[in-house]
């Protein structure tokens, strides 16, 4: 089978209004013994759920590597956000992001934002917008 368009395979999908719920998680886990202990931990879960007008995107993220004694990394990061469509390919979309960390300076931050974004395509394998947002960014 040969393609002889690109929009022959990119297909854009068809909006509906049944819900659609799509997601992974993600772990890994990384122990090394030789001359330095290494314990390396990562996790992550991502989710969208779709449905009519709106999108919404969510996602939680864990990481520590320890070296011997010192641990170089400890943090968690979670995040939402969601998209409003209000013609084809523009959107609202609000967000809100927060992360705790045990070892930067920064102990605590928070992002929300909202504004306009456009779709420039969203097809069965692949979705890119733009988003341009103003908010507030807090360190605690």
């Amino acid at each position: 089978m040969s393609v002889k368009r690109i929009d022959e395979f990119m297909k854009a999908k068809v909006r509906t209004d049944a819900l659609s719920w799509t997601g992974n998680i993600d772990a890994g886990v990384n122990l090394k013994k030789a001359s330095t202990h290494n314990d390396d931990y990562n996790f992550s879960v991502n989710s969208k759920v779709s449905q009519g007008k709106w999108r919404h995107n969510m996602g939680a993220t864990y990481n520590r590597e320890k070296e011997n004694t010192t641990v170089n990394t400890h943090n968690y990061s979670l995040r939402y956000a969601f998209d409003y469509i209000m013609r084809e390919q523009y959107f609202w979309q609000s967000r809100m992001t927060y992360k705790r960390d045990w070892v930067e300076d920064l102990a605590r931050q928070s992002l929300i934002g909202t504004g306009p974004g456009y779709q420039l395509w969203d097809t069965e394998l692949s979705r890119f917008s733009l988003s341009f947002l103003a908010g507030v960014w807090l360190w605690l």
